[in-house]
């Protein structure tokens, strides 16, 4: 998972890994390119996102993820789209911008299933809404 930040040698932001099964004194500082495709830093950004917001703001969500992580989130600032029980390739060609759905509000309700997009992973993960502020 990812535990920290910092800029690098020639401004290049890297991402303190803790590697799975190891201690703290392991880590390592990896840049995007080494840990974009496993999902950690999206999911690292979003809980420092998390800090600064307030449940009572328009806009802002409380999710679950189906591995039972609950999270809040700025659907104004993220990317999501209908839940549907298929495939990426069935959906569309281009999973990540491609559908029509993408950032519609009427979607939105507490109970509802969404998918989120991830943008390092480049995938959409899906999740229920618990509470949204319209």
């Amino acid at each position: 998972k990812i535990v920290g930040t910092k800029i690098g040698k020639g401004g290049v932001k890297l991402y303190k890994t803790r590697w799975e099964g190891y201690t703290a004194s392991d880590d390592t500082w990896e840049p995007l390119e080494n840990v974009a495709g496993t999902g950690h830093v999206d999911r690292y950004e979003r809980k420092q996102r998390a800090l600064t917001l307030s449940t009572y703001t328009a806009g802002v969500a409380v999710i679950e993820y189906d591995d039972g992580e609950r999270q809040t989130i700025d659907l104004l600032q993220e990317k999501f789209r209908s839940w549907m029980e298929i495939s990426d390739d069935e959906r569309d060609d281009d999973s990540v911008t491609g559908d029509d759905d993408v950032n519609n509000f009427h979607l939105i309700r507490g109970g509802a299933m969404i998918e989120l997009l991830w943008p390092h992973a480049q995938i959409y993960f899906s999740c229920k809404v618990i509470s949204w502020t319209p």
